[in-house]
């Protein structure tokens, strides 16, 4: 249980975690504790409305909302490195204010 809430934290913390991925995962998990559930299911299609999709298939259905924002949540993850390497801090930039004390 700590484990999972700091590996969470820890995931938010560094930009991987965000609500669109939580937002797949409770998508997954209905699909995979549910006996019967499709896309038309109305839990199901209310949280694909809340998925962030490009402008074209924001009139989708729920099953094409969930495969687009599937694909720009594994865009954003493969870009990650990218986007972290711009951002590289120097050493000074590490320094804890209670280092100087």
């Amino acid at each position: 249980m700590v484990g999972e809430i700091i590996s969470e934290s820890w995931a938010t913390s560094i930009g991987i975690r965000t609500q669109q991925c939580d937002t797949l995962r409770k998508v997954r998990n209905r699909f995979a504790h549910e006996v019967e559930m499709d896309f038309n299911t109305d839990s199901v299609k209310a949280l694909c409305n809340n998925l962030l999709v490009p402008e074209r298939d924001k009139d989708g259905d729920a099953r094409r909302k969930f495969m687009s924002g599937a694909m720009m949540a594994l865009t954003a993850l493969l870009n990650r490195p990218h986007e972290v390497g711009k951002r590289r801090l120097t050493l000074g930039e590490w320094r804890s204010s209670l280092a100087s004390a």
